[in-house]
């Protein structure tokens, strides 16, 4: 939740829970605008240090911090906005705390698990907007397939999949990319890939990428998937974003809400992704979900 022109005096600091002392003139106190227990986010600031979290009252003069997501002390920036960081300020009483529009009081998309499908340890973040069902795309032989996606937590990536359902061939292979979005919307340049791995038999298949990419909150991106041989993936069906008369059961679906996709071909026998995507690039409605950890 956030509130405006909230602001008190910290009379009692520490590392655990600040005891409030008002609000400076021209500002309310939090028991104004929060009832007690109901979470919000807030910022300390203390001389050139800060912290951001959520936390709540449990009196109407004592804020609990309950998580906290970035400190920035001594110039130092300590931040993770998916499990919190283990320590935070140690808040003098000549700090304030305030409301402010952080980046993380946008409630990030929950992460994904596949149902029905094998079995596999943990959740993962991931590209696209899946329906219930799913579908499954026939992957070409030496072809990049692209889907832009978006970052909904501040977080780092350190591996990438995708879930084969119908195995290629002996031998074949994938390789999965993370590329930057040009201001027109479509792929740019290559930031990290995975090595090649095997896609010759089904299930999630993946490792890790070259280097681990933090991505921030409202970032967009696009993944990328491209294999040696014919495989089918679980995918997303897409559609161009833009006004269309949808049919009756479009309507409370996710289908609006689908990205479209593109896809290039590549030279037989390639070992890398392409560096940079090419300037013209066949749409695509269905592509491949990446899935992170």
């Amino acid at each position: 939740m956030l509130a405006n022109w909230v602001k008190e005096t910290v009379t009692n600091g520490g590392t655990g829970a600040l005891t409030l002392g008002g609000a400076p003139s021209g500002f309310v106190p939090f028991s104004s605008v929060f009832p007690l227990n109901r979470r919000f986010y807030y910022t300390i600031e203390d001389g050139a240090d800060r912290e951001v979290g959520i936390g709540y009252l449990s009196a109407a003069d004592t804020l609990v911090r309950e998580k906290i997501f970035a400190v920035l002390s001594g110039g130092t920036l300590n931040e993770d906005y998916v499990n919190g960081v283990t320590a935070g300020l140690s808040v003098r009483t000549s700090a304030v705390v305030t409301i402010d529009a952080v980046q993380e009081a946008v409630v990030p998309a929950p992460p994904f698990k596949e149902r029905g499908g094998p079995s596999y340890a943990g959740t993962y973040r991931v590209s696209g907007h899946a329906g219930s069902a799913g579908n499954k795309f026939g992957v070409s032989a030496d072809r990049v397939y692209y889907l832009p996606f978006l970052a909904t937590a501040t977080e780092t990536l350190a591996n990438a999949y995708v879930r084969v359902t119908t195995a290629g061939a002996a031998g074949t292979s994938a390789k999965i990319g993370i590329y930057r979005m040009n201001p027109n919307g479509k792929p740019g340049g290559l930031i990290t890939s995975t090595a090649f791995f095997g896609v010759d038999t089904t299930g999630v298949k993946g490792g890790a990428l070259g280097a681990p990419l933090k991505v921030r909150k409202g970032e967009w991106l696009f993944t990328a998937v491209a294999a040696n041989g014919a495989v089918t993936l679980f995918s997303v069906s897409g559609a161009p974003i833009g006004i269309f008369t949808p049919t009756p059961w479009q309507i409370g679906g996710s289908y609006a809400r689908h990205y479209a996709g593109f896809s290039e071909g590549v030279t037989a026998g390639w070992l890398s992704l392409p560096a940079t995507a090419a300037g013209s690039l066949a749409t695509e409605f269905y592509v491949p979900v990446v899935m992170f950890t």
